[in-house]
């Protein structure tokens, strides 16, 4: 087999493609994806933008456990909403034992509650910059494995 000639020297083209959304969520741990779920639910079309490839943030990637308490010494809860949510979703596959939780029930029950909600989830997608635009929308930019992105947005939440 023959060799193919490579250039050093040739340009890479740099594929730009711009989505617009509501809200883009920078972040899917817990804080994120709490965040997009609830922009979701009021009807926004919600990006979370998560660098790995699953959601939890420090949770799930760095093993960050037990859930730190959120009751008081009388048993009476001081977190609900969406924190409840998740619970009861890992308690439904067996990945709660009290304050502790299994990092890959953890991985499935955000997932699935983010998607559930209707946001979108796009993973191994680290960010790179932001910045407002002349008709005042937010443009952030991405770098996955399908090159440089932008994105728009009328709103940022940066949950990183």
């Amino acid at each position: 087999m023959g060799s193919v000639p490579f250039d050093c020297h040739q340009r890479w083209e740099i594929r730009m493609a711009t989505a617009r959304h509501s809200v883009i969520v920078l972040g899917g741990g817990i804080a994120g994806c709490a965040a997009a779920v609830q922009s979701a639910r009021l009807g926004l079309d919600t990006l979370v933008i998560e660098r790995y490839g699953f959601p939890g943030g420090m949770a799930t990637a760095g093993l960050v456990n037990p859930f730190m308490s959120h009751t008081t010494s009388k048993g009476t809860a001081l977190v609900g909403g969406i924190f409840t949510e998740i619970c009861q979703a890992l308690a439904s596959v067996d990945g709660l034992l009290g304050n502790t939780f299994d990092s890959e029930a953890m991985k499935l029950a955000l997932q699935n509650t983010v998607i559930g909600s209707g946001a979108k989830l796009r993973l191994h997608t680290n960010f790179v910059d932001a910045r407002v635009c002349s008709n005042n929308r937010i443009r952030v930019r991405t770098f996955s494995k399908s090159g440089f992105e932008e994105f728009e947005c009328d709103r940022l939440i940066d949950a990183s």
